[in-house]
C-alpha cells in the first residue's frame, strides 16, 4: 500500500512539472540580438523580458519620447498654444532630421508634436524645449527631473532631440518607464500612432508640407507591420546605432519594448519577437491559493500579563488569480503580510484582522484581507473587590479540634512557624504533609532498626547455646 501511494504521489509530481515545461516550451524566449532590450507589461510594470537593461546606451530619436512628456505635461490641456521657431531652434549639425521649419515660422503644438514623432525632427525638439518651459536649459532640467521622478537610474539628458553627445545616455529599463508612462496620456498615443500628416502653410512657408513615417512596424501592408502595434519611436546616429521604443496592445493586454544599438532591420525583427513572445505567454493563472494562506495573531487576553496571550488563526477568503505571464507563478510571487502585533478581544468569526499583499519583482498585484476563524469574548475584569472577613470569635483549646481532620499541636506549631513568614503565600497544608511523612519515615527507620537489634540479640544467644550443647 505505501509503495502504491509513494508511486502514485511521484506520479502526479511528474505529470505536474512536465505540463509546466510543457506549456513553458510552447513559449520559447525569443532570441534578441540588440546588445539591450526589455519587454514590460505597461499595467502592471511587469519586466517579461530583458537583456542588459541596465547598460548605459546612447538613444537617439527616442529620447523624444521623453521631450514629448514632458511637453505634454508643461502645456496641460493647451494643445493650440503656438511653437515659434528661434535662431537658435532651426541651427541644426549637417544630415540632422529635420522638416525645413525657419526662424520666425510658427507651429501649433499640436503640430509641433506631429513633426516630432512622425518627422523626427530635430528644429521642433529645440522650439518646443524654447516654448515649454522658462529657457531651454530649463527644459532640459525638467527632462532629468521627471526621469528622476519616474525611478531612473542610468539616464541623464543634454537636449531634447537625441543628438549625440557623450554625456547623453539612458538605458533599456529608463526608457521603458519613460515609455510607459507616456502611453497614459491620450495625446502623446496619438501622436506616436501617426504615420502621416500634413502641416499647413506657415509664415516662412506657404506651401503644404507633408510628414510621412519612416519606421516600418505601423506602415500598413508592410513586412514588419503587425495589427497589435499601436505606436513606435524609431532613433539612429552612428553612435547609438538603431534604437526603437513601441507600444502594441492584444486581447486586452498592453506591452512596451525597448531595443537599443541594434543592426539595421534587427531593431524591428527583435521588437517583433518580444511582442510575439509577450502576447502568447499570458494565460489564466492563480498566484495565490487562499487555502494556502496559514497566518495567526496574538490576542491580549491580560494586557498586564503577555503570558495569557493566545494565538487566533486567520484565513484568506479569496484567490488570486487572473491572466498573468507565464513568469509569474505561484512559486515566483512574494507575500507581504501586515499583521497587528496585538489584537484585543472581542474578536467576531469573519472580522478583518490584516491584510496580505502579492508581489512580483516588487511590484504589487492584488492585496486580499486576512479573517479570523473563531470568536473571543473580551475576558472578565479580575479586581473586583474582596468581601470583607468577620472578626474571629476566640474558641475554647479543645473546641479547635472538635470537629474534622486535625493535627493537633503539631498543626499549631506548624501554623506558628509558617506564620512567621508572611510574605510567602504558602498553603500549610502542603509542608505539614511533608513533614508528617518525613516523621513517619524516620519512625519506620527507627523502628527498623531497633527491631533488626533484638533480632542480632536473640541469634548470639541462640548460637551461645548450641555451641554448649555442641561441648557437652
Amino acid at each position: 500500500m505505501k509503495r502504491a501511494t509513494a508511486f502514485l504521489l511521484l506520479y502526479s509530481l511528474i505529470f505536474h512539472f512536465s505540463t509546466v515545461n510543457a506549456f513553458a516550451e510552447q513559449i520559447p524566449k525569443p532570441t534578441v540580438t540588440s546588445e539591450a532590450a526589455i519587454l514590460m507589461d505597461a499595467d502592471t510594470g511587469i519586466i517579461l523580458y530583458q537583456k542588459n537593461i541596465e547598460e548605459r546606451l546612447y538613444p537617439a530619436s527616442i529620447t523624444k519620447v521623453m521631450t514629448a512628456l514632458v511637453a505634454i505635461n508643461s502645456v496641460g490641456g493647451e494643445t493650440g498654444a503656438r511653437i515659434e521657431f528661434s535662431e537658435h531652434a532651426v541651427d541644426l549639425p549637417p544630415y540632422s532630421s529635420t522638416i525645413y521649419m525657419m526662424a520666425g515660422d510658427t507651429l501649433s503644438f499640436t503640430e509641433a508634436l506631429y513633426g516630432l514623432m512622425i518627422a523626427s525632427a530635430n528644429e521642433v525638439a529645440n522650439a518646443i524645449a524654447e516654448n515649454t518651459a522658462e529657457s531651454y536649459d530649463g527644459f532640459i532640467d525638467e527632462m532629468n527631473r521627471e526621469a528622476a521622478l519616474l525611478g531612473a537610474k542610468n539616464t541623464h539628458f543634454v537636449n531634447p532631440s537625441g543628438l549625440f553627445h557623450e554625456d547623453h545616455y539612458t538605458c533599456a529599463y529608463d526608457m521603458a518607464l519613460f515609455m510607459r508612462e507616456a502611453v497614459k496620456n491620450p495625446v502623446f498615443v496619438d501622436a506616436i500612432s501617426k504615420i502621416s500628416y500634413e502641416i499647413p502653410p506657415t509664415e516662412m512657408q506657404p506651401d503644404v508640407r507633408p510628414l510621412n513615417a519612416t519606421n516600418k512596424l505601423l506602415i500598413p501592408g508592410g513586412v514588419y507591420n503587425r495589427d497589435y502595434f499601436i505606436g513606435s519611436k524609431s532613433g539612429y546616429v552612428d553612435e547609438s546605432k538603431h534604437t526603437l521604443a513601441t507600444y502594441a496592445e492584444q486581447d486586452g493586454h498592453r506591452l512596451i519594448s525597448i531595443v537599443m544599438r541594434a543592426d539595421k532591420s534587427k531593431d524591428y525583427e527583435d521588437t517583433i519577437a518580444l511582442m510575439d513572445y509577450g502576447f502568447g505567454s499570458y494565460r489564466r493563472a492563480t498566484v495565490l491559493d487562499a487555502s494556502s494562506v496559514v497566518k495567526s495573531a496574538d490576542v491580549v487576553m491580560d494586557p498586564e500579563n503577555h503570558k495569557f496571550n493566545r494565538g487566533i488563526t486567520l484565513y484568506a477568503e479569496e484567490d488570486v488569480e487572473g491572466d498573468y505571464p507565464v513568469c509569474v507563478s505561484e512559486h515566483t510571487v512574494n507575500l507581504e503580510y501586515n499583521i497587528p502585533d496585538y489584537v484585543a478581544p472581542p474578536i467576531q468569526t469573519g472580522e478583518l484582522l490584516g491584510t496580505v499583499m502579492v508581489k512580483y519583482q516588487d511590484i504589487p498585484l492584488k492585496e486580499i484581507g486576512l479573517y479570523a476563524s473563531e470568536s473571543i469574548a473580551k475576558p472578565e475584569p479580575t479586581t473586583a473587590a474582596l468581601p470583607t472577613a468577620a472578626p474571629v470569635k476566640a474558641e475554647p483549646e479543645t473546641a479547635r479540634y472538635a470537629e474534622g481532620f486535625s493535627f493537633g499541636f503539631v498543626g499549631d506549631i506548624f501554623s506558628s512557624l509558617v506564620s512567621s513568614f508572611s510574605p510567602i503565600q504558602v498553603n500549610p497544608i502542603y509542608p505539614m504533609i511533608i513533614i508528617i511523612s518525613v516523621t513517619m519515615i524516620i519512625m519506620v527507620y527507627l523502628m527498623t532498626m531497633i527491631i533488626h537489634g533484638r533480632n542480632r540479640d536473640r541469634e548470639k544467644e541462640l548460637l551461645k547455646y548450641i555451641n554448649r550443647g555442641r561441648k557437652k
